[in-house]
């Protein structure tokens, strides 16, 4: 019997341990089911979280967060409220499962009031009841202690409508968003859906996998702070942007990053109810660190006549400026169009500084493609022949822990934006040029920042 089919029936007789196979159908359902949404009236402590550590832990570790002994939360979490009429304790029982995991129960008197609604909603339309949750947790020893809080719609007014049916509002909480047919999605994937492998790809020192990710994890979270009118976005994905900057000896990026985050959480949304002020504090007090910390930094090379870094720049002891020589197109371009109109500001050209990263080939039979960075975001890459030219020089200087930084031109409109680099091929580098730069410089030890000697 399907479980669908339980919960259509008047007289379901399961044994108690088919119960946690049942939420676990569930759980792997969650994802694909046509959620119904409703207005979220009810803040809800949710029960039996100690019976379901196991659960919740699991939870922190897809989400790619620690258990701390100080104690962690994540909030914005979504999940579906499960009818148990087969359960053995209480045929009015109902299930709370947060991304695919069992965490508790509603209380037993709570879960009287929404058991009917929800097999009425199960047996006439097939669907689930969604709710906004929010998970702490503290490591205590070897005892994990938990605590569930979720947003769920007002039982008896409950009318579920179907995905579409119902308009998203300006000023819609982000608890409430949950229609997920109308998010953004990356191949698939909503921002939160690729927290985990964004935390997998830092793991793995793939670090321009994961800026990439996360820049677009941040254009949508911005786009959807503005379009929906909620306090700010989400700033997971900025704070994790900021660290891969700041671990690969860029704080000039990671100030823009944060720069960027505050920027779309101004202050006086706070008025307006956010209760992350506190935490709004502490980025700003972390920008002025990282501002302090650019300033220190060994200035980059400036050409002759130049009064200060062409933007585009790395702040790093560890650059190199590969010669000018050859006018070459980035191709891929397209793809970050919104992005590079942004940064030309209504200029038609605009001179910069790029850098340039060995990249690896999307397919084992595919040509390697070498990647171009601008405020260390993507902005293309090189054509197959152009990355062969490249490539000796590129991986000289990574595997001395130099960033090689090239001259470059982005030019265009609204409709069609270009860049052009302009660089000496390896074989036009002079050997007295690869002395001097790159074959006699040290490896860069750590991050490859150097420090004010007077430090």
């Amino acid at each position: 019997m399907g479980l669908l089919d339980r919960l259509r029936a008047k007289e379901t007789e399961v044994a108690p341990t088919q119960l946690k196979q049942d939420v676990s159908v569930i759980a792997q359902m969650v994802p694909f089911l046509e959620l119904p949404i409703s207005p979220m009236d009810d803040q809800l402590e949710v029960a039996g979280e100690n019976y379901h550590v196991n659960d919740i832990k699991k939870l922190f570790r897809d989400l790619g967060r620690t258990i701390s002994t100080r104690g962690t939360e994540i909030d914005d979490l979504r999940g579906v409220l499960v009818p148990e009429p087969w359960n053995e304790h209480d045929t009015n029982a109902v299930a709370v499962v947060i991304r695919g995991h069992h965490v508790g129960y509603l209380e037993r008197e709570v879960a009287a009031d929404y058991a009917p609604m929800l097999r009425e909603l199960g047996s006439q339309q097939g669907r689930l009841l969604p709710l906004a949750a929010r998970v702490w947790a503290r490591a205590d020893g070897g005892i994990v202690r938990a605590r569930v809080t979720i947003l769920v719609p007002d039982p008896s007014g409950t009318n579920p409508q179907p995905i579409g049916h119902l308009a998203v509002s300006s000023g819609t909480s982000r608890a409430a968003y949950l229609d997920q047919s109308r998010r953004p999605r990356l191949r698939g994937l909503t921002p939160q859906e690729w927290v985990p492998a964004i935390e997998a790809m830092k793991r793995e020192g793939r670090y321009d996998e994961a800026l990439t990710v996360l820049t677009w994890c941040m254009d949508a979270e911005t786009d959807e702070t503005r379009r929906n009118g909620w306090h700010h976005p989400a700033p997971w994905f900025f704070e994790h942007a900021a660290i891969i900057h700041r671990k690969q000896g860029h704080p000039d990026l990671e100030v823009r990053v944060i720069e960027r985050l505050l920027s779309a959480w101004p202050p006086e949304a706070n008025a307006g109810g956010d209760p992350d002020l506190e935490k709004r504090a502490r980025y700003v007090i972390r920008l002025a660190k990282a501002r302090e910390l650019t300033a220190r930094q060994i200035p980059p090379a400036i050409e002759p006549g130049a009064t200060s870094p062409p933007d585009g720049m790395p702040r790093s002891a560890s650059v190199v400026v590969l010669p000018r020589g050859s006018k070459l197109n980035v191709t891929g371009e397209e793809a970050y169009k919104k992005r590079l109109w942004g940064w030309l500001a209504g200029r038609h050209q605009w001179p910069v500084m790029v850098t340039l990263h060995a990249g690896f080939p999307a397919r084992s039979s595919a040509a390697p493609r070498m990647i171009v960075r601008l405020f260390g975001e993507q902005i293309g890459q090189l054509t197959p022949s152009t990355t062969a030219q490249l490539r000796p020089i590129v991986e000289a200087c990574e595997q001395r822990g130099l960033l090689p930084v090239c001259h470059a031109i982005v030019k265009g409109n609204e409709l069609k934006v270009d860049v052009i680099i302009d660089v000496a091929k390896g074989s036009d580098l002079s050997q007295a040029w690869l002395e001097q730069n790159v074959l006699g410089r040290q490896r860069v030890q750590g991050d490859g920042i150097s420090q004010d000697p007077g430090e």
